[in-house]
């Protein structure tokens, strides 16, 4: 009698496995793993990928999960007849991903709850975010524009370097309107554009070229033909021209503050190679999350050593949100241990006005 009950038993079971096993799979993910390929930090990407009926039952979607940035924009039919395919959308949107290869999982569940969940492997590769073109201004040469000064085709040039900067060193007849001062909707541009014969070519140049560049896209914006300096003040002096010399005065001691769209575009983007990223925060809110590429230094240890801190880079300084006071702390203190005013700038946003924008940091924190 045991043994019958035994047989019995386990006749149960390989028929259940048999069942079960029949029904595991009844869709197949075409393609195996779904792949989306490179995506820039910061960037979504979408493809389409499909699934296949295998059984010889209709099967019936009863939803689909993503996960950890991966979604499903559309899909053809939830109801797929034997041998028939449905069409699925994947996004991977990669704000605050890490560089790197990342992989997924989506899930899809049945209305037959005989049926188990499926899991889709999905992955892409992470790569670092690129300069946009589209942001990119055009450029003269120093010795393009020291041309068009001679030939009197110019009809002005704005430097817009901090005034104690201006005072020191500049181009004959620029006039200075300091990135610190600049009002996008500001008449005095158009006035003194107005003044110089106006409808000519506006050339604007600061130190390096980064500040110029900001300044030099939001003047096209507005209709005006500018052009910004290639390399800046530094070029020109560079290749032998001209400047006016004055006397050497105090600088403002404090930090010029930096709107995230500046940030991103010009500093991070175009001109990254000539900025530092400093996250003057302490080091357990580093290590929790960062704009990826920024070093750290605690503004407590700027105090009583700069050393990591470059005189000839673009400097970007940040804590928090505007909330805190720490990079513009960091900022005067550096400003009042010799760096030029020129080259700092405190990103006012911070790390979470960054990671809300959806731009690349490094961890995880959500604040």
């Amino acid at each position: 009698m045991k043994r019958a009950l035994w047989v019995f038993t386990l006749q149960a079971i390989l028929l259940t496995a048999v069942v079960i096993a029949e029904n595991k799979y009844p869709l197949e993910a075409l393609g195996g793993v779904w792949e989306l390929g490179d995506v820039e930090q910061s960037k979504t990407k979408e493809k389409q990928f499909s699934v296949k009926n295998v059984s010889d039952k209709p099967v019936k979607i009863r939803q689909v999960r993503g996960c950890c940035g991966y979604s499903i924009l559309d899909i053809s039919t939830f109801d797929i007849q034997p041998g028939k395919e449905a069409g699925f959308v994947v996004q991977v949107d990669a704000r605050n991903k890490m560089i790197g290869n990342d992989v997924k999982a989506i899930r899809i569940e049945f209305e037959d709850p005989a049926i188990p969940e499926l899991s889709v492997k999905v992955t892409s590769s992470i790569v670092e975010l690129l300069p946009d073109p589209a942001k990119a201004v055009p450029v003269i040469t120093p010795e393009q524009l020291y041309r068009s000064i001679q030939d009197k085709e110019a009809t002005v040039i704005f430097d817009v370097r901090e005034r104690s900067e201006f005072t020191e060193k500049h181009i004959e007849n620029a006039v200075n309107l300091p990135r610190s001062e600049y009002n996008y909707d500001d008449k005095r541009i158009d006035e003194m554009i107005e003044r110089a014969g106006g409808g000519k070519k506006v050339f604007i140049y600061c130190g390096g070229g980064a500040r110029s560049s900001f300044i030099t896209r939001k003047m096209r914006e507005r209709g005006f033909d500018a052009y910004n300096l290639s390399g800046g003040l530094s070029a020109w002096e560079s290749v032998g021209l001209p400047v006016i010399y004055g006397p050497k005065s105090e600088s403002v001691k404090k930090p010029i503050y930096m709107s995230i769209e500046e940030a991103f575009d010009d500093y991070y983007g175009l001109h990254k190679r000539d900025a530092v990223w400093i996250d003057v925060r302490d080091k357990e809110r580093y290590a929790a999350g960062h704009i990826t590429g920024a070093i750290n230094i605690p503004v407590s240890i700027l105090k009583t050593d700069m050393s990591m801190v470059p005189k000839d880079k673009n400097l970007v300084l940040y804590c928090d949100s505007a909330d805190c006071g720490e990079s513009n702390a960091a900022g005067v203190l550096l400003l009042r241990n010799g760096y030029d005013q020129g080259k700092v700038r405190h990103f006012k946003d911070g790390y979470i006005g960054w990671m809300r924008a959806g731009y690349p940091v490094t961890g995880r924190s959500k604040n």
